[in-house]
Parts: C-alpha cells; sequence; structure tokens
C-alpha cells in the first residue's frame, strides 16, 4: 500500500526524495508552489516521520481542492 506526504518544498530533502517514487523533477506541486506531494512505496516511510501520510483516496480528495487544482 502506497502513501502520500504534503511537505513545504523547502524541507525536502535528497534522502526524501531518494526513498519516494518521485524524482526532484516530478512531485506535483501546489499551485503556489510552496507545497509539494510525495508518494511513497509504503504506508510508514521512515524517512517521512513525524508527517501525515495519506492514503490514494485521500490525497486525490485533498489533490481536487482549490490548493492544488485551478477553476475552469
Amino acid at each position: 500500500m502506497r502513501s502520500y506526504v504534503i511537505i513545504n518544498i523547502i524541507d525536502i530533502t535528497d534522502e526524501m526524495i531518494h526513498d519516494s517514487l518521485n524524482t526532484e523533477q516530478s512531485y506535483r506541486t501546489s499551485l503556489d508552489g510552496t507545497k509539494a506531494v510525495l508518494k511513497f512505496p509504503t504506508p510508514h516511510p521512515n524517512v517521512m516521520s513525524g508527517h501525515i501520510k495519506y492514503s490514494e483516496e485521500e490525497i486525490l480528495e485533498i489533490l481536487a481542492g482549490p490548493e492544488w487544482t485551478e477553476e475552469i
């Protein structure tokens, strides 16, 4: 089961990128460019200890919000 974490872009480390399923160019960012979503192959990635983890269903709901998706 995968997990997703929302984190401030300035807080992302090389270790987080390495442990995630993302690259430095492939993570999704918020419209204002301050936050990112990292995807992990496990439900409890060690590198993200202390951060809230979301399921795929939860993160899709969040990403449909105005902080992440422009209105048409």
